[in-house]
């Protein structure tokens, strides 16, 4: 699971309780108590702790000011997207980034948080939209068998290249036995489109590649496992005026991934909010946040 537009929240409980002046005892060692004050102290001095200092006040600003745009259905919709993007491998893939459903949630909402900063700071001038146009790429809707070798995948397409008559029919079956994955059967299909965010790179690049009615002739390898794409549906371009949402969100997206946008934007952000650190240990922790919009 890619984890990069998160922002993580490791260190949220020690942070907060210690400022409420609490100070539990979280483990004893030979008859030695370890409190939440040691912890906050010895972790206040890391770079770590710095950093995780930074994103408590991003969030908390982002919180704030775009909260009310961020429902709960929103979170529920993108944590489903991925529970079908993994499948079964789901809670491995969970704990092979040491989250919970909860923290993965929590981080949804982080980052949609950041999405909706990013759009209200964003510009959908004509020029940029024109711009977005030249890269833009309707929604294909697609159906995929995922399995875990390529030579799994290449004995999947050499059946398919070897049977007549309907080959949607042919892939549906193999998919039902064959998959590795719960997106893989009759009912469900894989949307690619620009912003489509849970959907491999390399799968939107060959799907991009394909005609309605064709399928992949070569394994697709990605961090999921090999895929073979079946292309239900792959629309033409169409014309500006009808996708303008689909612009602007894709200009939204671009804008995320630009470093020195999401420098300027998290210093006019962190700026507005008047942030008064009381803690002489962070006075400085926002300085390469605040002070830098190369």
């Amino acid at each position: 699971m890619n984890k990069k537009p998160f922002l993580l929240l490791a260190m949220i409980g020690f942070t907060t309780l210690s400022l409420a002046g609490c100070s539990k005892t979280i483990a004893v060692s030979d008859g030695q108590k370890i409190t939440e004050h040691d912890y906050y102290e010895a972790a206040k001095t890391t770079a770590q702790g710095k950093q995780t200092f930074q994103e408590l006040i991003l969030n908390a600003t982002l919180e704030k000011q775009y909260g009310k745009k961020v429902s709960q259905t929103k979170v529920e919709r993108q944590f489903k997207a991925y529970q079908q993007q993994y499948g079964d491998s789901f809670k491995t893939v969970l704990a092979s980034q040491n989250l919970t459903e909860h923290s993965l949630k929590q981080q949804i909402r982080n980052n949609l948080l950041l999405q909706a900063a990013v759009k209200d700071h964003s510009n959908f001038s004509k020029d940029n939209l024109k711009q977005a146009w030249k890269n833009y790429q309707p929604p294909i809707k697609t159906k995929a068998i995922l399995v875990n070798s390529p030579a799994q995948a290449q004995g999947i397409i050499d059946k398919l290249n070897r049977s007549h008559g309907n080959k949607l029919a042919t892939f549906n079956h193999l998919a039902q036995s064959n998959s590795a994955n719960s997106l893989s059967t009759n009912k469900n299909t894989i949307t690619v489109d620009n912003n489509q965010s849970t959907v491999p790179a390399e799968y939107k690049a060959v799907a991009g590649q394909l005609k309605t009615g064709e399928y992949s002739i070569k394994p697709v390898k990605t961090d999921n496992g090999y895929y073979v794409i079946y292309i239900l549906n792959h629309p033409s371009k169409g014309k500006l005026a009808n996708h303008t949402a689909a612009l602007k969100q894709q200009i939204v997206n671009d804008n995320f991934k630009n470093p020195r946008f999401m420098r300027k934007m998290t210093k006019r952000l962190l700026t507005d909010a008047n942030v008064k650190i009381k803690d002489p240990a962070f006075k400085n922790a926002l300085n390469d946040l605040t002070n830098n919009s190369k």
